[in-house]
């Protein structure tokens, strides 16, 4: 099990909570003839937040492998490709640092950050106002959470 998160293009994903998820979804599904494991599939953008996410996170495989016997094996990720989203898996043992780089690297790329494995399933984007902000989350937990019924 892994600690997954999907940086994507904002100009390609539906804004509303139910279509964003099934656009997501669909984006990330393997393609006829498409590999998963190919980099080329990415946008530009998204081949550059890869590119520097491989400098601290390094792949699984290709080009920017880690190397399997590395004694540092929470810094590794798995990465999978579509052209407007790339899944990025990371061991559970580094949530923080791993956030906390994605998030960084998606604002300096002007990407967008989806939160698959948080309680929450928060998706941040940058507002009109530059500011990367979370604009929706599953909506179960924010009512748990306020106390809300039903």
């Amino acid at each position: 099990m892994s600690y997954d998160l999907v940086v994507f293009d904002p100009a390609a994903a539906p804004g509303e909570r139910t279509s964003f998820l099934d656009w997501i979804k669909d984006a990330l599904s393997v393609a006829e003839g498409q590999s998963r494991l190919d980099p080329a599939a990415a946008s530009p953008a998204l081949w550059a937040w890869h590119c520097e996410m491989c400098q601290v996170f390094p792949a699984g495989d290709g080009p920017r492998a880690y190397d399997p016997f590395c004694t540092q094996a929470t810094k590794n990720a798995t990465y999978r490709f579509a052209s407007h989203a790339i899944l990025a898996g990371f061991h559970w043992e580094a949530p923080g640092p791993a956030l906390h780089r994605v998030k960084k690297l998606a604002i300096n790329h002007g990407l967008g950050l989806f939160d698959a494995s948080g309680a929450d399933g928060a998706v941040w984007m940058l507002s009109d106002r530059g500011r990367f902000d979370i604009v929706h989350r599953s909506e179960e937990v924010v009512r748990h959470r306020l106390g809300a019924s039903g």
